[in-house]
């Protein structure tokens, strides 16, 4: 705790200030926390040195081979898609698709973080690849099955457990697969299995607008009675076949991207195949029924792992505006990226710039505003939208503050000036621009 102490020894004690320094403890051991579980090379970041205690990584040149396979779970078929097979002591990292889609959506990612980590996208029970049975039918030990959250969580521990088989896992999910990670990683915590994942990428997270706790007295109304109207015989098998029109999905799937020319024939073929199985039909209406259980709001308090999270800016489906609040809910959220020009699937709008945000926090790169949001910056009495080179117009080698990503030695270097500068300002003296390493 020697970093709490300079603490404590540059800014004296004043009214709310042990407030305050708590803060700065919250901060320092999430920071600690995040280094380990992302296996951070405290020497910036160097990949060489076996002294680091990283895992050497096996990097396949080029683009890694993406390979279909199926993992039976529970006595039910379940497709996943994996790629960087050969990184045999590389990290792992598990995707998680949202509602209607499957490990397809994520055909942009995948064959770029196999090039240096082990990748795996599952298919969520009931969508893509995977079975599709009646809701309530018995799995092989007799447990009912019903497309929740928990049934979710369950099948994705037992996914790490059974095929990659190795603890640290990164989780990286988009939409209601976010909501699917979160609860698979409180319940890990829960089960005391804290290291089976190391630390969750949400992408776009579903804010379930439409559950019980957050409709409006009018969709409190509206809802039960499309419901009603959805399960009547013929009825919903009508509007799920209009839905999968070519045309129909084309003009939807337009308005959750912005980037509209990522929505081509490809995309329309991965949405549209899970949606002609038997059982199809009978998961769209339970799922989209399936107005209870947990908020991300709920989640996210609970987690005891590093998570970031990434909006598009555009995103209709999930207004960025409440999706932010989100980043407030727990010391655990090392920062909230936003994505000018991009809606609700980075992963497929966005790939050139998600892939990058996803490798490099698994490698050991934090982004900046962890330190903003860890701290909120109280301490020194700062706004947290106050940024370090508004004030302090200096540069760390050849990453300027301006940079998105810095490594864990220069997070330490950046609080340890930050501090510094704090003390020099409420002391009336100068500060270099320069940070002494």
């Amino acid at each position: 705790m020697a970093f709490v102490s300079a603490v404590g020894a540059l800014c004296p004690p004043r009214r709310g200030e042990i407030a305050r320094t708590r803060q700065v403890v919250i901060a320092v051991r999430a920071l600690r926390r995040l280094c380990a579980c992302m296996q951070v090379d405290a020497a910036a970041g160097s990949n060489s040195g076996s002294s680091s205690g990283v895992q050497a990584e096996a990097v396949s040149s080029g683009p890694a081979q993406v390979e279909e396979k199926v993992w039976i779970h529970r006595g039910l078929k379940v497709g996943y898609t994996v790629a960087g097979s050969a990184n045999h002591n590389a990290p792992a990292i598990l995707c998680v698709h949202g509602f209607g889609a499957s490990a397809g959506h994520w055909r942009k990612t995948l064959p770029d973080l196999g090039t240096h980590f082990r990748v795996y996208a599952i298919c969520l029970l009931g969508f893509g690849r995977s079975e599709k049975v009646a809701p309530g039918s018995l799995d092989a030990d007799g447990v009912p099955l019903h497309y929740t959250f928990d049934t979710w969580s369950r099948q994705l521990r037992e996914f790490c457990d059974e095929v990659i088989r190795s603890p640290g896992v990164a989780l990286v999910a988009n939409s209601i697969g976010a909501v699917a990670a979160l609860q698979a990683a409180v319940d890990a915590s829960k089960e005391d299995r804290e290291d089976m994942f190391a630390g969750l990428v949400q992408l776009d997270t579903s804010l379930r607008l439409l559950h019980v706790r957050k409709r409006s007295w009018l969709a409190n109304i509206g809802a039960p009675i499309l419901m009603w109207m959805l399960m009547r015989p013929g009825i919903g098998q009508l509007f799920f076949n209009q839905i999968q029109q070519d045309r129909t999905l084309r003009n939807i799937m337009c308005k959750a991207y912005a980037v509209h020319d990522a929505v081509d024939d490809e995309l329309l073929r991965i949405l549209q195949a899970p949606a002609r199985d038997p059982g199809a039909l009978g998961v769209f209406l339970a799922f989209t029924s399936y107005d209870t259980g947990p908020l991300p709001e709920d989640l996210i308090p609970q987690l005891r792992i590093p998570t970031l999270l990434i909006w598009g800016k555009l995103d209709t489906f999930e207004p960025i505006a409440l999706g932010r609040p989100l980043a407030e809910l727990s010391d655990q959220v090392v920062g909230f990226v936003e994505l000018e020009g991009v809606g609700h699937c980075p992963m497929d709008e966005a790939p050139e710039r998600s892939v990058p945000l996803i490798r490099k926090i698994k490698r050991g790169k934090l982004p900046l505003k962890f330190y903003f949001v860890a701290t909120n910056l109280y301490v020194f009495s700062w706004p947290a939208s106050v940024h370090f080179k508004d004030r302090m117009p200096c540069t760390f080698g050849a990453a300027s503050w301006t940079d998105p990503t810095c490594s864990a030695t220069q997070v330490l270097c950046l609080a340890r000036t930050a501090l510094r500068y704090a003390t020099c300002e409420r002391q009336g003296c100068a500060v270099t621009d320069g940070i002494q390493t």
